[in-house]
């Protein structure tokens, strides 16, 4: 959607905390971005920042990173939210994508969803994990695969509806993009609509199906 950007002007950006170290960030009543805490190896941990809501089109890049500190974060997204603002003024006007409201919905819980996946060594045998130089690969095995069906025409329209940015981390072009299912087609036939389905980046959709994965385990 179109936004004037005049509507910012002196406008803060209001942090609310969703879950444990895990906030939202808004201006003005919508979805400027998000900031989360999130778990490496090791047992360390980096706060991640990213902006879903502005078109962050070149040469606004990048949209998102990782900083050591909280401070750190706001710092770093207050800066990309501010070379929007100037870009958008100079052209008279910005664009704000439509699904970033949805995009605070479905990231919520990845920093659990982060947790579990780091933990899929138990620690009794996370040493002998760690310690292995060789790796046993290129053994054959055949396998047998159904795969469900995927309409063409549904992502096309996706794209004209929501729009070509991922709304998760609102990276751009056509050839990183794929639509997302917010209820799989894997469990059945059926008809769905352009609000059946998201926009997102290869990375983004993976993490999404992997975080659905985690809550159907």
């Amino acid at each position: 959607m179109i936004v004037d950007p005049a509507r910012f002007h002196e406008k803060p950006l209001i942090l609310r905390r969703l879950d444990g170290d895990d906030f939202s960030v808004r201006v003005d009543g919508l979805m400027l971005g998000r900031i989360m805490l999130k778990p490496i190896s090791g047992g360390a941990a980096v706060w991640l920042w990213t902006i879903t809501g502005p078109y962050m089109q070149p040469p606004l890049q990048p949209s998102s990173g990782d900083c050591e500190t909280l401070e750190q974060a706001k710092a770093a997204l207050r800066g990309a939210w501010d070379l929007w603002l100037r870009y958008a003024r100079q052209r008279g006007e910005g664009r704000w994508h439509p699904g970033s409201v949805e995009a605070l919905n479905t990231w919520n819980g990845h920093r659990q969803g982060w947790a579990k996946r780091l933990k899929f060594v138990p620690d009794r045998f996370a040493a002998a994990w760690d310690a292995r130089h060789t790796f046993e690969e290129g053994a054959r095995r055949e396998v047998a695969l159904s795969k469900a069906e995927c309409d063409p025409i549904l992502r096309k329209a996706a794209l004209k509806a929501h729009g070509e940015v991922c709304c998760d981390c609102g990276i751009i072009g056509l050839h990183r993009l794929e639509v997302h299912h917010l209820n799989p087609i894997a469990e059945g036939q059926r008809r769905s609509r352009v609000e059946d389905v998201v926009v997102v980046c290869r990375n983004c959709h993976a993490d999404r199906d992997a975080e659905m994965r985690l809550v159907a385990a």
